[in-house]
């Protein structure tokens, strides 16, 4: 259904040349977008009895989202291998840095939710902005997708150079979590020399193992094992 520009309300005209605005394109369906920016805290239900809100778009633009990045980096860096991509297309999707991307954009004003304050921070963000990748891919296809996500997002937002460079803390976002969580956390590493030449640590929290990982360094091992637990728990 095309949205005609001149048979929108008010209210949906200035919605309409704001979504222009972050997209770069004329959108067709709103209806798309509409739902991608509205978060499950407005607890909206349709006709029908079904909740309405931006969780499968979710799922939709962060598979979309992978593929893209995968596609921009696999061209972009034509030497490098495998270990490298998946690091560098790790730090450009995590949560936090879309979270941030998402404030850049101006999802914070256009976004539907009932949470306010510091805590439009905790992500929601982040998976607006996923929803809007899946909007863009029912709305406009893979080609607009595709425009979007590296016309847009990465050539517009994200520095590459710089995320080359940042080594990722995985330690400390392990710890920032238990905190905020209020459960017990415990590293438990060993020197393995005599079997493989290496530390391995194992991430356990509130007594159920999370995460492994080994090192050349106790330090190294335990990076690991949080990036390992960080996979596994519901940040």
């Amino acid at each position: 259904m095309f949205s005609n520009i001149f048979n929108l309300s008010n209210k949906n005209k200035e919605f309409y040349h704001s979504l222009k605005d972050v997209l770069g394109y004329k959108p067709k369906n709103l209806i798309y977008y509409e739902r991608a920016l509205t978060h499950k805290s407005i607890r909206e239900v349709n006709d029908y009895g079904v909740v309405v809100n931006n969780e499968r778009l979710e799922f939709l633009g962060d598979s979309v989202l992978d593929t893209v990045v995968a596609d921009f980096l696999f061209n972009k860096f034509p030497s490098e291998d495998e270990g490298f991509l998946t690091n560098l297309r790790s730090k450009i999707v995590k949560r936090k840095h879309l979270d941030s991307l998402g404030a850049k954009l101006g999802l914070d004003i256009l976004i539907k939710s009932k949470i306010r304050g510091d805590k439009i921070h905790s992500h929601v963000l982040g998976n607006a902005l996923e929803a809007l990748v899946g909007a863009i891919y029912l709305d406009r296809g893979y080609k607009y997708s595709k425009f979007f996500i590296i016309e847009i997002l990465i050539k517009k937002h994200v520095n590459i150079d710089e995320l080359i460079t940042t080594e990722e803390n995985f330690k400390s976002r392990l710890i920032e979590y238990v905190q905020r969580e209020k459960v017990d956390l415990v590293f438990d590493t060993q020197d393995t020399t005599n079997k493989k030449g290496k530390f391995e640590a194992k991430v356990i929290i509130n007594t159920e193992e999370k995460g492994k990982g080994i090192g050349n360094s106790k330090k190294e091992a335990e990076q690991n094992a949080a990036k390992d637990a960080l996979k596994n728990i519901d940040q």
